[in-house]
């Protein structure tokens, strides 16, 4: 496949049936389910193609009628407003902010709304599931792909992470996004660049306190792209939850005009997390990774036969993770779901947050512990 260049248009592909088994592996747990289910529908409803004008018209009477439906909780959505006004019929991938901008002024002109996904790409089903509540949100979804170098401590981490624009952008035009925006480090970070954001107390533990300046990084670029797009609504998953509060955070403190919205963690079946980085396991060290959703079931089983000492339910998990050799383990920890902080007693709803390199390869994985609830990965 060609390279991508800017501002070049993919028309969407059928899903095939393995794009399709990708799309609905997932958790076990009813929220998992369900976001992997509308994924897996999102990757075949490219298919059909409007042929005629008749065609066309009764299919934008019932887009329509269907959002009319739909409770929205972005703001100035335009009643009349039809998505297929401003909805291009292809992907389109833009690689300059000034490009975003214009268009995304002139969707907002036409009264759209706009959802946005930041990823760093290498693409997956989980992704997916993200593009497809940004679609259910919003007239117009547009999904970032860049790998940005100020969350990584680690230069050789960096090099390494998978970079595969290509497949990124057909896997976006599969799931109906109307805009990837792929731009360079340089776009983003030009010349003489000198600003950042630094983040607050919540990023001092976990990943901050093992990766140094991650947080920084993270919340930097996310200001920047929350800034270039402006959108209604930005979709975050859950895997990486202290990121999740941490820009919550940020929107809240800096009143930023932007919903974040979270989504449950989509999973493979044997309940490996799915992450752009599983594609740098070997087999057995990508067996060696169900470990870590083995350690959250264990934490669950513990609460749901009544403990609720929360250095006993992390114990539980920690016996799973250091019995599978080959795994370096960097923390299990019960913390406070709302803000991750320590908490000695489970009593009100929790996560259980693990971290741990396999095979050279960091992972991290969360579960929530509800108090009475039965909770499975």
């Amino acid at each position: 496949m060609s390279r991508i260049t800017p501002s070049k248009k993919v028309a969407p592909r059928p899903a095939t049936r393995a794009a399709s088994s990708a799309a609905g592996a997932s958790t076990r747990a009813t929220a998992g389910k369900a976001a992997t289910k509308t994924a897996n529908k999102t990757l075949t409803k490219t298919k059909t193609k409007t042929k005629t004008k008749t065609k066309t018209k009764a299919a934008t009477k019932s887009a329509t009628k269907t959002r009319s439906k739909t409770p929205s909780k972005t703001p100035s959505k335009s009643v009349g407003f039809v998505p297929s006004v401003v909805r291009p019929a292809r992907t389109t991938v833009l690689t300059t902010a000034s490009e975003v901008q214009s268009r995304m002024l002139a969707a907002r002109a036409a009264g759209a709304t706009i959802g946005f996904v930041p990823t760093m790409g290498a693409l997956h089903s989980g992704h997916a599931a993200l593009f497809d509540e940004a679609r259910r949100r919003s007239d117009v979804v547009v999904v970032s792909i860049f790998v940005n170098p100020k969350q990584f401590g680690d230069v050789s981490d960096l090099a390494r992470y998978p970079r595969v624009l290509d497949a990124d952008v057909d896997l976006c035009a599969r799931c109906g996004v109307d805009y990837v925006f792929a731009p360079g480090v340089d776009e983003v970070y030009p010349p003489g660049f000198d600003t950042r954001v630094v983040a607050g107390t919540l990023a001092n533990d976990l990943e901050g306190k093992d990766r140094a300046g991650h947080f920084d990084g993270v919340l930097t670029v996310v200001t920047l792209l929350l800034s270039i797009v402006q959108p209604h609504s930005a979709i975050f998953g859950e895997k990486d939850y202290q990121q999740l509060l941490l820009v919550q955070r940020l929107v809240k403190d800096l009143r930023l005009p932007t919903e974040i919205v979270p989504m449950p963690i989509i999973r493979e079946l044997d309940g490996v997390a799915l992450s752009s980085r599983n594609a740098r396991l070997s087999p057995d060290d990508r067996q060696r990774a169900r470990c870590l959703s083995r350690a959250l079931v264990a934490g669950q089983d513990a609460l749901q036969r009544g403990e609720r000492e929360a250095r006993v339910i992390a114990a539980e998990a920690r016996a799973v993770l250091t019995a599978t050799p080959g795994v370096e383990l960097h923390y299990v920890e019960v913390r406070d779901a709302r803000h991750v902080l320590p908490v000695a007693r489970v009593e009100r709803e929790s996560r259980l947050l693990i971290a741990a390199t396999i095979g050279g390869v960091r992972l991290i994985d969360n579960g929530p512990l509800f108090p009475g609830v039965t909770w499975r990965p």
